[in-house]
């Protein structure tokens, strides 16, 4: 089986994630993400995968990020969207979901 491809570019403030994400490269886009400094927001917009591994790397990075008194802002695609839905989340701690450069109506994430 061939690895999933995956990419994260940083943007200023902002890292970009594209392409898949599940359990064969999950702990690798957490820690890239956790490793970065000055990061507000996480664009997962080019994200068109993401398993059940990546959900919980979400969760764990958004715990990490309320123990360092921190929110990210979190920029999701529609394939994330769905696999929230089907975990019944619509919310993660530490992040406060956003959607075309402005708070999504009704997200508790981080709030």
């Amino acid at each position: 089986m061939g690895s999933v491809l995956c990419s994260i570019d940083r943007h200023g403030p902002t890292l970009v994630v594209a392409g898949e994400i599940d359990a064969s490269n999950a702990q690798w886009v957490g820690e890239r993400i956790g490793v970065e400094t000055g990061v507000h927001t996480v664009d997962l917009s080019g994200v068109r995968f993401c398993s059940a591994a990546g959900v919980t790397m979400l969760f764990d990075l958004g715990q990490d990020a309320v123990g360092r008194g921190d929110v990210l802002r979190l920029l999701r695609s529609p394939q994330l969207d769905r696999m929230l839905r089907l975990n019944s989340q619509d919310a993660i701690e530490g992040f406060t979901f956003v959607a075309d450069g402005g708070p999504v109506p009704g997200s508790a994430g981080g709030s």
